[in-house]
């Protein structure tokens, strides 16, 4: 390996890990307001990487830089919860939904104004353990004070609320536990990978993108998200689509699809088996059955529940229904929602078209199929792409890398308002890094099928 290669090597990961380290850790004020401009180091260090590790020879100071990135990425998880003194908003919202699952209550029934006693709804039973509940801790009092005014509901994800739940029972009114189940849940999501990996013939060093991801450490782990627990569902759906166990996929993937919904358009690529044995369109109906009867039971348990159906990460579908750029220009937006799915329908279904003999294609389709999809909606939001940060050491792509940090590069560039067509910055920026990322892609499918490669 030549000494420029190695150095880089070394440098990338090592950016990418002390930006990171920055932003958990902010002893000077100076650090909090660079932080943004941090999170986009660390990104770019992890182009860097991506460009460096790419054809690397084998050599000896391969498994070193792996085991390095290892050990980092652990350290940071752990920085990251001892550092979490002070609970984030909406973590606590979580924790109270799990203690209140605990108690036997459905912590989407009433709204948290109601709770802490607002309003004059009385002689409700529920309601009345549910004040109690609050009531009696200073803790849960703490955790729903600061959303009192509005008119909010928790918007848990519901298959998260038995992970809460055994939190609280574990260690009561903190958030001790529910970050050991968040540590579990990644280090699976890493030895799934490397499962992954070595059915695909991927070298392991690529699980870094995922170990050491600043979106991932600072958006999502270190804010105590439930969307963590995303990861490892979303693991198993390619392992499984892989493995060329299609009802299993479709399964897990309607589980994935309880999280955030637009992963449900990925059903194509998981039902897309490997070659063109005869029995490929069979396992596939295997497939869509089991998604669709997993979809109707976690639908009904969601109505049942009362729960929020999340959209795009955090976005709840009935606070934020998804909106096109181009229906707000040409003057549609009354049909918003049939154009995105029918857009999402038609970009499942030519990413799933072709015949893709080599699984680490399809890999790279999902994650960019899902960057079109959040860009074209103008949503700013760090989490939609949760997918997209699992999927980056099997697609192995710069590209990649900056799409699935989308909210966090909109952070950093100035908000300008109202620069073209009387539309928002983000919503512009959105489009333009669209436009970009689908001619990327285009081109890269046009190279793959001329020269026999595989899509990078």
């Amino acid at each position: 390996m030549s000494t420029t290669r190695l150095v880089l090597l070394w440098s990338s990961l090592t950016a990418a890990v002390l930006t990171t380290l920055l932003q958990l850790w902010s002893p000077l004020p100076l650090v909090e307001k660079i932080a943004p401009y941090l999170g986009l180091a660390g990104l770019l260090s992890l182009v860097f990487y991506v460009l460096a590790r790419r054809n690397a020879p084998k050599g000896v100071m391969l498994p070193a830089l792996l085991w390095a990135g290892l050990m980092a990425g652990l350290g940071l998880r752990v920085l990251a919860y001892v550092l979490t003194t002070d609970i984030p908003d909406r973590l606590g919202l979580d924790l109270y939904s799990g203690r209140a699952i605990l108690e036997g209550l459905n912590p989407y029934a009433y709204r948290v104004g109601e709770v802490l006693g607002g309003g004059l709804r009385v002689g409700d039973a529920d309601l009345e353990q549910m004040r109690t509940l609050a009531g009696g801790s200073a803790a849960i009092t703490g955790w729903l004070t600061p959303f009192a005014q509005g008119e909010i509901t928790p918007t848990t994800p519901l298959l998260a609320l038995p992970f809460l739940s055994i939190s609280q029972a574990l260690t009561p009114e903190t958030s001790q536990a529910w970050f050991a189940l968040l540590l579990v849940a990644d280090v699976l999501t890493l030895a799934l990978l490397f499962v992954l990996m070595r059915m695909v013939g991927r070298a392991p060093g690529w699980a870094l993108l995922f170990w050491v991801n600043p979106v991932w450490l600072v958006l999502a782990f270190a804010q105590g998200s439930a969307f963590v627990l995303l990861a490892p569902l979303v693991a198993l759906v390619f392992w499984a689509a892989v493995s060329e166990r299609s009802a299993l996929a479709g399964i897990i993937l309607a589980w994935a699809a309880g999280f955030s919904l637009w992963l449900a358009f990925l059903l194509p690529l998981t039902l897309r088996t490997a070659g063109r044995r005869p029995s490929a369109w069979r396992r596939s109906a295997y497939g869509l059955v089991g998604f669709i009867m997993m979809g109707a039971g976690l639908w009904a348990l969601h109505l049942f529940f009362g729960a929020p159906i999340h959209w795009f990460g955090t976005h709840a579908l009935a606070q934020h229904q998804p909106g096109l750029l181009f229906a707000d220009l040409l003057g549609l937006n009354r049909f918003d929602l049939i154009l995105w799915v029918l857009l999402g329908l038609a970009l499942s279904a030519l990413t799933a078209w072709p015949s893709l003999p080599d699984q680490a294609q399809r890999a790279a389709r999902a994650g960019a199929l899902g960057f079109a999809l959040l860009v074209l909606t103008g949503l700013n939001e760090p989490l939609a792409l949760a997918a997209a940060v699992v999927l980056l050491p099997l697609a192995r792509s710069p590209a990649l890398v900056l799409a699935a940090g989308f909210g966090l590069i909109l952070a950093v560039v100035p908000p300008l308002q109202a620069s073209l067509w009387g539309q928002p910055f983000d919503r512009l920026a959105a489009l333009l890094l669209g436009i970009v990322i689908l001619l990327w892609m285009l081109w890269a499918a046009l190279a793959s099928f001329r020269r026999n490669r595989a899509l990078e």
